[in-house]
């Protein structure tokens, strides 16, 4: 049987092979919430995947970023 320091171990390497660091840096305050029966798993799942979308709603996308340079460099063609 897993320990729980083993489990959190691979929780935050599947979170790293995912590409997750907004669910990285929240798992170990969640998990403590767990351990202190303060949240349900379901709601610790939430809460993790909450923290991944907030980072990720902060961060241009990439389509957003190719149309800012799009922009960019027609606003220099016309300076020319």
């Amino acid at each position: 049987m897993a320990t729980t320091g083993d489990r959190r171990k691979r929780l935050r390497a599947m979170l790293a092979d995912l590409k997750m660091p907004g669910a990285l840096e929240a798992v170990d305050g969640v998990l403590a919430k767990v351990d202190s029966g303060t949240v349900t798993a379901g709601e610790a799942i939430e809460l993790v995947l909450d923290a991944q979308i907030a980072l990720l709603s902060q961060q241009p996308t990439a389509a957003g970023r190719h149309a800012l340079l799009a922009s960019a460099g027609r606003q220099d063609a016309g300076a020319v």
